[in-house]
């Protein structure tokens, strides 16, 4: 599955809640993304790319976004150039495109190295600092929440993925994710009891389980079986 994001501006330079998701299946990881000890491994070198895809409700429009969250670490290189984000695929009456959410401290979105770090609600309107790129839909990189609900809020929400791929600014790029939050349900990377996998818990890890028996059998062996 490719992420490959153009149109990017060059104005970037630089546990869990387990609750039954409104979705038809889990997060899925793309590029080099990879699960190790414990968190989400998304590195970027050069030219490749990584991130966690997730499931988008039925009928989600960009109106019904309220939150978006991640709790990261970057261990190699940084945050810069416009990653890590989180991507929003929708549909304009133009055709697809893309709402970038960047993750860091604002203007460049650059963060420490070394620590876990968390994003908050990238959506939280009363906190000025956040700022969306509406620019492949027509509007500003540093767009505000209230412009973006008021002229793009009928959109169709079609993706949304976590991306990671400033390889070519840092030589490699390397951010560590443990958990991520899409509205109300927060995905975490792995379950601790067989209870978190029943009635849909499965679906609220990014350990991309293939059922409940998949994530069950994860638990019951202590790790050793491996999700397919």
């Amino acid at each position: 599955m490719r992420k490959i994001i153009l149109g990017l501006s060059s104005a970037v330079i630089g546990l869990a809640l387990f609750v039954v998701p409104a979705f038809a299946s889990g997060p899925t990881l793309f590029g080099s993304a990879v699960i190790q000890n414990g968190a989400v491994n998304l590195t970027s070198s050069g030219a490749s790319y990584s991130g966690i895809d997730f499931p988008v409700p039925s009928g989600l429009t960009v109106n019904g976004l309220s939150n978006l969250q991640v709790n990261y670490e970057a261990t190699v290189g940084g945050c810069g150039g416009g990653s890590p984000r989180y991507q929003v695929g929708v549909t304009t009456p133009s055709g697809p495109a893309n709402i970038f959410v960047y993750i860091g401290t604002p203007p460049n979105y650059t963060c420490v190295l070394n620590a876990w770090l968390d994003s908050g609600n990238l959506f939280d309107e009363s906190n000025s600092a956040n700022k969306v790129d509406t620019s492949q839909l027509g509007g500003t990189f540093y767009d505000t929440l209230s412009h973006m609900y008021s002229t793009y809020g009928s959109y169709p929400v079609t993706d949304i993925s976590l991306v990671v791929d400033s390889g070519w600014m840092f030589g490699t790029e390397t951010i560590l994710v443990k958990s991520a939050g899409i509205n109300s349900a927060t995905f975490s990377v792995l379950p601790t009891s067989k209870d978190q996998c029943k009635n849909g818990g499965w679906m609220n890890f990014i350990t991309p389980f293939k059922n409940q028996g998949d994530c069950v059998s994860y638990v019951a062996t202590g790790g050793k079986n491996l999700p397919n």
